[in-house]
């Protein structure tokens, strides 16, 4: 549902007569256990005792559930997390946040119960519990960061044996006075300076070094946390651990020591993130073109809309239109890739350059991926037909060549409109008319029975 479907639903239903959308509610209520839980948290909206008393009911319910919630049923649990949580964050916490900092420990204290019912694949469950973990915080900030607060932190430290604690521990500033987190380090450092070398993994040891930098991140204390978190390491040898030392110094108000800690090396997945890093700390110390520079370089390595937006920003307004132009011709002399090329055209809104770049491109549009094609094809079908029916052919074969059948449906979507779009031009240049390839594609295809029901359902003529 979207934002403005959701608007116009509940505007509807605020107009409805009380008495019949009560009527509705029970009603939905009976043959729903989700509604039915969460008309009983809602009805004690506005008497905290009775709604912690209900919440607590229902948590003991969650950690008594012997039901086993499969990949594709998770979202059920999910939904009725989400659904507690709510009235925890709307109408518990405005009301009473010690309350809600005892129910979310509780929460916590469950992982175990509700994690070995679950397969969370997906991350669903995870997800309830960095949300829990964010309401907490607030709720212990709202409340002046109580003996209480830290009281549950001390105990949940404890175990972490389903990883859904660190979500609280990166929020541990928000619990533990900044004397008391340094304490803790020191401690957890002692334990780890006399523990035993081991040349296999200790998940233990780990567990506890995590925890360590976790602590000194949430105070913040950005040298304590390099020197956790690096170990006395290079930064080239450790660029990721590097690139979170170089942005905690960033956000704490310190660039030029955040500059220290940027890995030289351009390989890797972090590399683009090391850029982004840079430019804020040039950014931060002032030093506009060279921030302007990398999004320049940026540009020249991916040309786009979103590469070409971000380098125009630092430019005068009156210099973009000037610009334009330059980046244009180094797009048609640039050895990039037709998709780059096309995209870009399309972009700039030049349709002409688009097609002519995927007519001349044919065989390389047929073996692309097929994610984006159909996308573009939209945008040509009214202008290039042509152009639109060589995307959708590649949509298509490379669709259908993964041989699974959950996707042979959107081949069948993107064969209708090369079915719609064969009539409305004659001549296909130097590319197989649409019967040619349809008869070729068929040939290729025609064993898989899956693909075969599914263009008999929708009604395809088949060659």
């Amino acid at each position: 549902m979207t934002h403005t479907e959701f608007d116009t639903l509940k505007t509807k239903l605020a107009g409805m007569p009380p008495e019949a959308l009560a009527a509705f509610i029970t009603e939905l209520a009976v043959t729903s256990e989700r509604v039915r839980e969460a008309v009983a948290l809602f009805i004690e909206r506005e008497n905290p005792s009775k709604l912690t008393s209900a919440l607590r009911k229902q948590l003991r319910v969650l950690e008594r559930n012997e039901h086993f919630y499969h990949y594709r049923e998770a979202q059920t649990l999910v939904r009725r997390l989400d659904d507690w949580l709510d009235r925890i964050e709307q109408d518990l916490l405005p009301k009473n946040p010690k309350a809600a900092i005892e129910l979310l420990s509780l929460f916590f204290q469950a992982d175990a119960a509700i994690y070995e019912h679950v397969d969370d694949s997906d991350g669903g469950v995870g997800m309830c519990y960095r949300r829990a973990a964010e309401i907490m915080s607030s709720a212990s900030i709202q409340a002046g960061r109580p003996p209480l607060a830290g009281h549950w932190m001390e105990q949940l430290m404890q175990a972490n044996d389903y990883g859904v604690r660190d979500f609280l521990f990166d929020q541990a500033g928000a619990f533990l006075s900044p004397d008391a987190i340094r304490a803790r380090i020191k401690t957890w450092r002692a334990q780890l300076k006399g523990a035993a070398d081991s040349d296999s993994f200790d998940y233990k040891r780990h567990s506890l070094h995590t925890r360590c930098a976790q602590f000194a991140k949430a105070i913040p204390d950005p040298e304590l946390y390099a020197e956790i978190r690096l170990q006395g390491q290079d930064v080239n040898a450790s660029p990721l651990f590097a690139l979170d030392v170089a942005e905690l110094f960033l956000e704490t108000g310190h660039p030029e020591r955040a500059r220290d800690f940027l890995p030289n090396s351009s390989q890797g997945h972090w590399s683009e993130r090391t850029d982004e890093l840079k430019i804020r700390i040039h950014e931060a110390l002032g030093e506009h073109a060279n921030a302007r520079d990398i999004r320049w370089q940026q540009f020249l390595l991916y040309p786009s809309k979103h590469t070409a937006r971000k380098y125009l920003n630092y430019l005068p307004e009156h210099d973009q239109a000037h610009a334009l132009p330059r980046m244009r011709r180094i797009v048609d002399a640039g050895d990039y890739s037709w998709r780059i090329k096309t995209s870009y055209y399309l972009d700039d809104g030049d349709h002409e350059a688009a097609a002519a770049m995927i007519e001349t491109h044919y065989g390389d549009v047929l073996q692309a991926d097929y994610y984006t094609q159909s996308e573009m094809a939209d945008i040509l079908a009214d202008t290039k037909p042509l152009a639109a029916s060589l995307l959708l052919r590649g949509a298509a074969e490379q669709t259908v060549a993964q041989s699974k059948s959950k996707y042979y449906k959107y081949a069948v979507r993107y064969i209708q409109k090369l079915e719609a779009l064969a009539d409305r031009f004659q001549h296909w240049g130097d590319c197989p008319s649409h019967q040619d390839w349809w008869a070729t594609f068929m040939e290729q295809h025609r064993r898989k029975s899956a693909l075969i029901d599914k263009l008999k359902k929708a009604g395809t003529d088949l060659p």
